[in-house]
């Protein structure tokens, strides 16, 4: 079923994998389009310009592109990377966004960070998944997941690109945010937490009015907060 999109080995090896430097577009940007997460990957990797030069042609780009991309995952040095990151089912989820989904997951977003080195923070409420996918001095390009519609300012739009995000600011988000660690889900089994490891994230985030419920408690409202 992929035949059609598949490209030659000699155009899957000439992709670029470094992210292009990006000219500022606006302090939040939103591609206005149905798959705006993937749009974002694909303003980090090839720039505004190119983006722009797109046109009316989004829809044949799109198709595409996630076609070669998922050609790449296939590859066993991407599959290396992401075993290492700890992202299983490539076939079944990440396969599956890219070739048949109208949007894809943030799973399969940290995929292609991580295999096209891009270090990434995504920001969701009160959380940030850190993409430790470039070197560690490189840029961490800051993507904010909104829930519509009461909290997304960007109307049906989920994500936005914070393009002009400052160095203070990725402090604050990695300082200030609960550093969600698993790609899932942000917290685990509420057997893998103490007490205080719960009320260390309320003071975190500056709920220490909740602190004196139980267990079970603190730690319902806290997967409804993050």
């Amino acid at each position: 079923m992929y035949e059609k999109f598949m490209l030659t080995t000699e155009k899957l090896n000439s992709f670029i994998l470094e992210p292009k430097s990006i000219p500022v577009k606006s302090k939040n940007y939103v591609p206005r389009k149905t798959d705006t997460l993937f749009w974002i990957f694909y303003i980090i990797i090839h720039g505004f310009s190119e983006y722009e030069l797109i046109g009316t042609n989004s829809f044949e780009v799109e198709k595409t592109e996630k076609y070669r991309l998922i050609e790449l995952l296939r590859k066993k040095e991407y599959k290396d990377i992401l075993k290492k990151n700890k992202i299983t089912k490539i076939k079944e989820d990440l396969e599956d966004d890219l070739g048949h989904k109208e949007r894809i997951t943030h799973k399969t977003f940290f995929a292609l960070c991580y295999t096209h080195k891009i270090n990434v923070l995504f920001l969701h409420r009160q959380k940030c998944f850190q993409v430790h996918g470039g070197n560690p001095e490189d840029i961490y390009h800051v993507v904010r997941k909104y829930d519509p519609p009461d909290e997304n300012p960007h109307g049906n739009f989920k994500y936005v690109y914070e393009v002009e995000a400052t160095n203070k600011d990725r402090e604050k988000y990695k300082n200030t945010f609960f550093q969600w660690e698993c790609i899932d889900r942000p917290l685990k089994a509420i057997s893998y937490y103490k007490v205080k490891d719960l009320t260390d994230i309320c003071i975190l985030l500056k709920l220490t009015e909740d602190l004196k419920k139980n267990k079970q408690e603190i730690y319902d409202m806290l997967i409804n907060i993050l």
